[in-house]
């Protein structure tokens, strides 16, 4: 007879304005498998796992505690495990790896959503995050951190001014000592105002300040999507800047064109399929961000 899944929740900790409990979920049923296959409990069928594990989320929520979640990964859970001498398929484990606060950032706070909507959210929220410490270990490595992050953030602001009314992808990927880093963020901005952002800004920005301090090379590309004028497709345009000496400079359309035409992969992951025409334009300028000093103190 199979098992229900059990969450392994701890008893609820204080918190500021209550109490919450911490909760690793297992997102993919491939990662399921491999996790079963060392231990973990529960049914056979992931799509069981994920009504029990709704159900019991829902009630947890429901008797007014807070759920801290993160995804349950097997590769680092296993290293997690290895490292402290946890069995993996051990309730404590599972526990432990819940309330770790390796991952940058405020915790994933469960809200009642059915699973459906709740994986998607909670997997770019966890990649997310991961970037972001990485992003947050570079810069605590490098001198002139401080003056990279306002700078980026300076920049980040001064793109989205620029773009203007739409929606934009802005996607950074650079290169120091063959250490590669890449992160991306999606904006709209509607009447002077910006919807999303969030944990993908937040990464976006200090990987950016990673790039800016530490002198990395590489490219910022932004896919744009201006407001719908017709019932045509929309429109997408791409601009983008170089990074590189601690600053970014923009390039021009023929500069932009060739540096796709060599980067194949850049070029599928800028627009998605079937999204209409694509207009290469030159980056614009940048003022705000003056070149960040890498190598040296602040």
């Amino acid at each position: 007879m199979e098992r229900t899944v059990s969450l392994a929740v701890p008893a609820p900790l204080p918190v500021a304005g209550g109490a919450a409990v911490a909760v690793a979920l297992v997102a993919d049923a491939t990662d399921y498998g491999r996790l079963r296959a060392v231990g973990l409990p529960g049914p056979a069928d992931f799509g069981r796992y994920l009504r029990e594990a709704e159900r019991q989320l829902r009630g947890i929520d429901g008797h007014g505690v807070a759920v801290h979640l993160r995804v349950l990964e097997p590769v680092d859970y296993l290293d997690y495990c290895r490292v402290r001498g946890l069995r993996p398929g051990a309730p404590a484990a599972r526990v432990a790896y819940a309330a770790d606060p390796q991952l940058a950032g405020e915790p994933f706070v469960y809200a009642g959503q059915r699973m459906a909507q709740l994986l998607p959210a909670l997997v770019d929220d966890h990649l997310a995050r991961a970037r972001l410490t990485v992003a947050l270990a570079e810069l605590a490595e490098l001198p002139g951190a401080r003056a990279a992050v306002g700078a980026a953030e300076r920049l980040d602001d001064e793109l989205l001014d620029g773009l203007g009314e739409g929606c934009h992808r802005l996607l950074l990927r650079w290169v120091r000592a063959e250490r590669r880093q890449a992160a991306e963020q999606e904006v709209r901005v509607a009447g002077g105002r910006r919807a999303g952002g969030g944990r993908q800004a937040e990464a976006f920005r200090a990987l950016l300040a990673a790039g800016l301090a530490s002198g990395a090379r590489g490219e910022l590309l932004t896919v744009s999507t201006g407001p719908a004028r017709s019932r045509a497709a929309p429109r997408h345009t791409v601009r983008g800047w170089r990074l590189a000496c601690g600053g970014l400079a923009p390039l021009a359309a023929e500069e932009l064109r060739v540096l796709l035409a060599r980067l194949p992969d850049q070029r599928a992951g800028l627009v998605r399929a079937g999204c209409g025409p694509v207009r290469v334009r030159a980056g614009f300028p940048l003022r705000r961000g003056s070149e960040v000093p890498h190598g040296t103190g602040e």
